[in-house]
């Protein structure tokens, strides 16, 4: 190694410093000048950015849980008109009334309170079909019925857990059902009044509306209620007729009044539909008002307003639950975008960029005075520690950082390479901390490697074992349908080729939905997990029982010259029944199986045929009485 001298080495740093140092200091403070003012910027944004995320994502909860209501109210709806009893004339003029002008309306005891038929207490509803329905026809009532009991046990439910949700459903006869504790609406509105007529009804019609979509309406001033409000629709439709839209009526004071007062300091927020209504903005509410809440910017003639919405709309599409920062050079602000999931408006929050630089002034003044006086010192101590003894011990450091990058340890370790480590003072210190560094990083490669190779060992274990669940029922423990998918289109394939001969038989458990009705579900699990165990038992090794899904089973069967694939299968539904579980819901009395069968031939021209045909002859046992097998 070559020799450096320390005197040459402190007289050139000295040089060099008192010619650059000023140039280094300018440099060094203006580079900290703008690492504070772009810090203090990018923590302004990520801020903006908390801000407005949370603020959308709290504010959407309400529209997401009208949407997950009306889906409620959907399904609950459609499984009862298809599964409901008949209702008489006497149930539907128990709840409704003709008037004197030719309009039904239901009875104000429903309004009032009072019990139902069924026992439970219903209050704050109302009805009302318009007097141009001159006859209700019976799919019609029932209809009007199922809607009441639907919205009377969900109305309140709503009303409970916010107070500004109203439910309520129209029909396309131009009929609707309403809860609204406020007022008996059904009773007041004009026995003449065309509802389908209106917008938002209209937008819910088949003949408006042909992809069936929910519709959010615009956002509109309910001079009733002194209420800001929007209403979220969804046409429900049955083998494609139109049968009943549910609604949501929400109210927004509280939203809009959060908007106002809830914002960073300094800058203001402001709500915008995608095609450019100004839903909400603190200055604005009196205009918005007149209008009844539709304010088209275009309209309103606000340059700066303008200004940031186009800029909104060059931007490119917001995505939910993501916010879109934008540079506005024109109003020296910016914008932070979210998108509201439901009406899909735009929240946007203006924060003045004069915030930011402010604070970045101030900050990066006082950092700049620091910082040129922290170097104008440290100027001084390095030059003198560099003079007494840092040149050569650096050097050595250096050359030794190099050996241990090249994985040359033992150079450093065993003191081939001489170290100053014999002073006392804090480079030899530094010397031992970097020797013991080397030592640690030799042992600590080694127990990485040894690491590596357990860890893999240990991934490659572990995916074996989930490799083997995945193909596993988890509440049986017998093969699923995936690996039931798997199994069958290899013994077809065997089978084509002429290898090997196989049946398919597709079984279910006879009237299982009345069973889990009549004796839980708890107790229904547990007939699954014994009908599975007795199909495994039964079907030997020639046998692979799967659970094709709910209470279906799937058995391949192998060839077997001892006995034929029918009587193998006579004797699983046997063995099923034997197991004497009691049903009293099925003819039987016990719990049975019914059951198709298709050997292979090679009329079929894939795995799907034969699966077909298994499936058809299982229809065709349960349409023969179940309980038996159809080959």
């Amino acid at each position: 190694m070559r020799n450096i001298p320390a005197s040459s080495l402190a007289m050139d740093v000295l040089l060099k410093m008192a010619i650059g140092a000023t140039l280094v200091v300018l440099l060094v403070t203006s580079l900290g000048y703008w690492y504070v003012y772009g810090k203090a910027e990018q923590e302004a944004i990520d801020n903006l950015k908390k801000f407005v995320i949370n603020r959308t994502q709290h504010e959407a909860i309400m529209f997401k849980l009208a949407e997950d209501n009306l889906h409620v109210f959907k399904n609950k709806y459609l499984t009862s008109y298809q599964v409901a009893h008949e209702f008489s004339d006497e149930d539907f003029d128990a709840l409704f009334f003709r008037d004197a002008k030719g309009a039904t309306r239901m009875k104000r005891e429903y309004y009032d309170g009072t019990l139902t038929p069924t026992g439970l207490y219903s209050s704050g509803m109302s009805g009302f079909i318009g007097n141009n329905v001159k006859v209700l026809n019976a799919d019609l009532k029932r209809r009007l019925i199922l809607g009441y009991h639907l919205i009377a046990e969900m109305g309140p439910g709503c009303k409970t857990r916010f107070a500004n949700f109203f439910l309520h459903a129209t029909y396309p006869e131009n009929a609707i059902i309403i809860y609204y504790p406020e007022s008996p609406w059904g009773l007041n509105a004009r026995a003449d009044l065309i509802m389908t007529d209106g917008a938002v009804v209209k937008a819910t019609l088949q003949q408006y509306n042909p992809k069936r979509r929910a519709v959010w309406t615009g956002l509109y001033y309910d001079l009733t209620a002194n209420q800001w409000a929007i209403t979220y629709e969804l046409p429900v439709d049955y083998e494609g007729r139109h049968l009943i839209t549910p609604s949501h009526d929400i109210q927004l004071n509280d939203l809009i009044d959060r908007m106002i007062s809830e914002h960073l300091e300094g800058s203001y927020n402001f709500i915008v539909s995608a095609d450019g209504n100004l839903v909400a903005h603190p200055q604005k509410l009196d205009e918005i008002k007149q209008q009844m809440g539709v304010l088209s910017l275009e309209k309103l003639g606000d340059p700066t307003l303008s200004s940031m919405y186009e800029q909104i709309k060059k931007s490119g599409e917001v995505v939910t639950d993501d916010v879109k920062i934008i540079d506005d050079h024109v109003n020296g602000t910016y914008l932070a975008v979210a998108r509201m999931a439901g009406p899909e408006w735009l929240y946007v929050t203006v924060y003045p960029k004069n915030l930011i630089s402010n604070e970045a002034h101030s900050t990066a003044k006082i950092i700049i005075v620091i910082g040129m006086t922290f170097f104008f010192f440290m100027m001084l101590i390095v030059l003198y520690v560099i003079r007494k003894n840092v040149a050569i011990p650096v050097q050595l450091l250096k050359i030794a950082a190099e050996k241990i990058s090249e994985g040359d340890y033992g150079v450093v370790i065993d003191g081939k390479l001489k170290l100053p480590d014999s002073a006392p003072n804090e480079i030899s210190l530094l010397v031992k901390a970097f020797r013991h560094m080397a030592i640690q990083i030799r042992d600590a490669n080694k127990i990485l490697e040894d690491k590596i190779e357990e860890r893999t060992q240990a991934l490659e274990a572990v995916n074996e074992k989930l490799t083997a669940l995945s193909f596993l029922d988890g509440l049986t423990g017998i093969y699923n349908r995936r690996a039931f998918d798997q199994t069958f289109h290899v013994k077809f394939e065997e089978a084509r080729e002429g290898r090997d001969n196989f049946a398919l038989m597709i079984c279910d458990i006879d009237f299982f939905k009345l069973y889990n009705d009549q004796y839980g579900h708890e107790t229904g699990d547990q007939a699954l997990k014994e009908t599975a165990d007795t199909l495994v038992r039964n079907s030997g090794t020639l046998g692979h029982v799967y659970r094709y899904g709910g209470e279906e089973f799937a058995i391949i069967m192998e060839n077997d010259l001892l006995s034929s694939y029918e009587e193998r299968a006579l004797n699983l539904l046997k063995a099923v029944e034997k197991l004497n579980r009691e049903h009293r819901m099925s003819p039987y009395g016990v719990l049975t199986v019914s059951a198709g069968l298709a050997v292979y031939n090679e009329a079929f021209q894939d795995i799907k045929d034969m699966f077909i045909t298994a499936d058809q002859n299982l229809y065709t046992s349960k349409k023969a009485g179940r309980n038996q097998l159809t080959l």
